[in-house]
């Protein structure tokens, strides 16, 4: 009964530390913004939390950090979708960490992630090579166009193939570290495991559910919400996977160093 209580006790201290950090990076720290688009850091506490807590208490998270958020910062009328996304961004990471144990050495991680990258280079170079151009709401009442000359449909393809090779390359090596140093917690994600868990996450709420609701709130384009998406995903996967690993990884080291004593 003690321990039952003092797990819930410290479950609740670690969620309410991660909706503070939330809505301090979501609040505070600038993002990078293309008009109704925004790429934000704000959700890696609460992935986090999901991975650490499991998905109850990390959709607890997401929903009580984008409420108390916009409760305390309100910007423009308040919209139920992006509370919907924050609230599956601490639902889906631990869900698909669970899946992920499941297939443990049946499936290279490293086939899944390069999978996954090799679709978004694919989608993003062919919008590129076969459109001309794309417009974009740059605020909510006006639009702004990208147009794709020949230096876009030449270019696009060969950074995005240099940004997956070197996303790769960074987790392989810290795959590679990981192994040599373990942490002895089976519970920790390994670097790939990681970098799947955001991709999938950010892939299914970033560049499929928010180009949807974004089509339906804002009247856009689906399909420049998505190729808008795409390349601010891009980004984003790249920061947040090295920062989630690192934070998860450090946390895990703290609870084995408190368990040993």
């Amino acid at each position: 009964m003690i321990n039952n209580r003092r797990n819930y006790i410290q479950k609740m201290a670690i969620a309410a530390m991660m909706i503070a950090f939330s809505i301090v990076i979501t609040r505070f720290i600038p993002g990078v913004q293309l008009g109704i688009y925004r790429l934000s850091l704000g959700a890696i506490p609460i992935v986090i939390s999901s991975l650490i807590l499991g998905p109850i208490w990390g959709g607890i998270v997401g929903v009580a950090a984008d409420l108390i958020g916009t409760t305390l910062f309100p910007v423009g009328a308040f919209i139920i979708w992006p509370l919907l996304g924050s609230m599956l961004f601490g639902v889906l990471p631990s869900l698909v960490f669970l899946l992920l144990k499941k297939v443990r050495g049946h499936i290279k991680n490293r086939y899944i992630l390069w999978g996954i990258m090799a679709l978004i280079v694919i989608f993003i170079s062919v919008v590129v090579i076969v459109r001309d151009s794309l417009t974009y709401r740059a605020t909510y009442e006006t639009t702004a166009t990208i147009v794709f000359n020949i230096w876009w449909k030449i270019f696009t393809p060969i950074i995005l193939i240099i940004v997956a090779v070197i996303i790769a390359i960074g987790v392989h090596f810290m795959e590679v570290r990981a192994q040599k140093t373990p942490n002895k917690q089976p519970l920790c994600p390994t670097p790939y495991e990681v970098a799947i868990i955001i991709f999938l996450t950010d892939l299914t709420i970033d560049v499929l559910y928010g180009p949807i609701w974004k089509m339906i709130v804002f009247s856009s384009n689906l399909l420049v919400n998505l190729f808008v998406q795409s390349l601010l995903f891009v980004v984003a996967v790249i920061v947040k996977t090295f920062i989630v690993y690192y934070l998860i990884n450090i946390y895990y080291r703290v609870i084995y160093i408190e368990n040993t004593k």
